[in-house]
């Protein structure tokens, strides 16, 4: 949370010589939110996610779509963080029991 408007991000599949962590900065208008601050390039503050997640609390009570992250979405994610934790424990590979995490 050290700095919000950016994202680091690493492809192995890059090619060798130019592979490597990019620092992708994302305040232009084209990102989502941005459209609704000041100045493409500008940064945002901790304080902003607080006004997107309510944000977006108030579109799903507009629309009746769920907003993540749900209960189910954190849940899942407990699956994960505990099947790590087994993982390291026993030194083996553990299953999450989550159906969309592939294994790598």
């Amino acid at each position: 949370m050290h700095d919000l408007t950016r994202l680091e991000y690493f492809d192995h599949s890059d090619e060798g010589k130019v592979r490597g962590w990019r620092s992708i900065h994302v305040t232009d208008g084209d990102h989502p939110y941005m459209h609704r601050w000041w100045i493409p390039g500008t940064s945002i503050g901790y304080e902003h996610s607080f006004i997107h997640q309510v944000a977006d609390f108030f579109h799903s009570l507009e629309t009746g779509e769920a907003c993540h992250p749900t209960f189910r979405d954190a849940f899942e994610t407990q699956k994960v963080c505990e099947a790590v934790l087994d993982s390291a424990r026993d030194r083996a590979w553990k299953d999450t029991g989550v159906e969309w995490i592939e294994k790598v």
